[in-house]
């Protein structure tokens, strides 16, 4: 979730990064296809969360910084949007990974969301995980609000 922020501004980003940033990005992508054609869906409900866009989202984070820097990071709503989903995409990999326990039945993986189900069927244990990262996430958020109240520059830019 946190990406969402990025994504909307990489036409931004993409006209200010490096071309070494831009050439990664484009490779990363290209590399992400070609994994995407040779290797076959075959349900992922053995192994936890995602594993094929990691090396693409590596050549991307050049960009990625870059977006930042030049959409996300201009305005407090924006940055206090970038923290919130940030929580969120914690919260889904904490539980997640806390809670999923691998399955071997017969269930169709496009239909059924094991990891909902794990976090379903562990009941009150996924509160303290839940309230933890709510928390910081909310403590967070308003910790960036208040950081840039009346500054017209994001944390880190101008002290250059």
């Amino acid at each position: 979730p946190l990406l969402l922020a990025l994504l909307l501004g990489l036409g931004r980003a993409w006209r200010a990064a490096p071309g070494w940033a831009r050439s990664a990005a484009v490779a990363g992508v290209a590399y992400m296809l070609v994994h995407l054609a040779l290797n076959r869906f075959s349900g992922g409900d053995n192994f936890y969360s995602y594993r094929l866009p990691l090396e693409m989202l590596t050549l991307a984070a050049p960009l990625l910084a870059v977006a930042w820097r030049e959409w996300t990071s201009v305005t407090a709503r924006r940055r206090r949007w970038f923290v919130g989903l940030a929580g969120v995409s914690v919260l889904v990999h904490a539980l997640g990974a806390i809670f999923w326990t691998p399955t071997f039945d017969e269930a169709s993986p496009w239909t059924n969301f094991k990891v909902a189900e794990a976090v379903a069927n562990g009941g009150l244990a996924a509160l303290p995980v839940v309230g933890v990262v709510a928390g910081a996430t909310v403590l967070a958020m308003v910790r960036t609000g208040r950081q840039t109240a009346g500054t017209a520059t994001p944390p880190g830019e101008g002290s250059m």
